[in-house]
């Protein structure tokens, strides 16, 4: 049987191989090993690498992907620590920030400088009951009407302090809101508006001393301008992309303006809530 000297693949030793095996592995491109252990060694594709803590120099394995390139390795995460603290020292002069509370300064992005001052804080933002009623009876006797949800701040409060933003009101010593968009209500002057918001309009017209008019038919159509100043018609967009049969008559209102070269000015829900708008849009037609 002829053998011959072959060099294994991971411990360089040399030793010998059946000439048929020798061919095989030529054939096949294998490699030659000595043993099992060098064999299976092959397939560990780990690299040993030393800790570059000069105090540690632990050996340990890393997969080749995980290898700095920059040749710095460490065993472990106190090891990196305990370089990197050195190597890379914080850099002095932090910004500082006045605390809300006691107008410390402190390092940080935080609004408190002590768990002291954070809870002095949050305790101060919690609003109670009497708190809730308050800013409702100060926006009333403000604006002479109750606020709606989107134009309170503390909605969410008041919901878990009573139970529902209906009964807030009632708790407050008022009659709750109809619909934002209701069919009938009076306004302070006698009109009957056909929404809420429109209230608000007709209300905040009497109260600058406009005179106008409600539901006036014009330009010969079945069409009522929601309000009319001076022959200038003045619309409400209430429910715009909200009910298919409000856009297609929104729709031929507008083709009729367009038509007849109507002027309109157009108030829409962002105009009202939550801030009030109106005197931006039409202050011009105060006297």
């Amino acid at each position: 049987m002829t053998q011959v000297v072959v060099k294994c693949q991971i411990c360089n030793l040399q030793f010998f191989k059946e000439l048929r095996r020798y061919n095989e592995s030529i054939k096949f491109r294998w490699s030659f090993y000595c043993s099992r252990e060098c064999f299976n060694r092959s397939k560990y594709t780990q690299q040993i690498l030393r800790c570059s803590n000069p105090a540690c120099i632990k050996e340990f394995s890393r997969e080749q992907g995980d290898i700095n390139p920059l040749g710095a390795n460490f065993c472990s995460r106190t090891c990196a620590n305990l370089i990197n603290t050195k190597k890379y020292v914080r850099k002095s002069g932090r910004k500082l920030t006045n605390c809300v509370v006691c107008s410390k300064q402190f390092p940080g992005p935080n609004k408190c400088c002590s768990p002291a001052c954070r809870k002095i804080l949050l305790e101060s933002l919690i609003l109670t009951k009497e708190d809730i009623l308050a800013q409702i009876r100060d926006f009333y006797s403000k604006y002479e009407r109750i606020p709606l949800k989107i134009e309170f701040s503390h909605t969410k409060a008041a919901r878990g302090l009573f139970g529902s933003w209906n009964k807030t009101i009632l708790a407050a010593g008022f009659i709750p809101n109809p619909v934002k968009f209701a069919k009938k209500y009076k306004a302070q002057d006698g009109h009957m508006c056909d929404s809420f918001s429109e209230r608000i309009i007709d209300d905040w017209l009497f109260k600058m001393q406009i005179p106008h008019k409600v539901h006036v038919r014009y330009a010969d159509s079945k069409f009522l301008a929601d309000f009319v100043i001076d022959e200038k018609i003045v619309e409400f967009i209430g429910l715009e992309g909200e009910l298919e049969n409000y856009d297609r008559s929104l729709k031929k209102k507008r083709e009729l303006w367009k038509d007849r070269g109507i002027h309109v000015i157009e108030i829409y829900p962002k105009d009202l809530f939550p801030t009030n708008r109106l005197k931006l849009i039409l202050g011009s037609l105060l006297k």
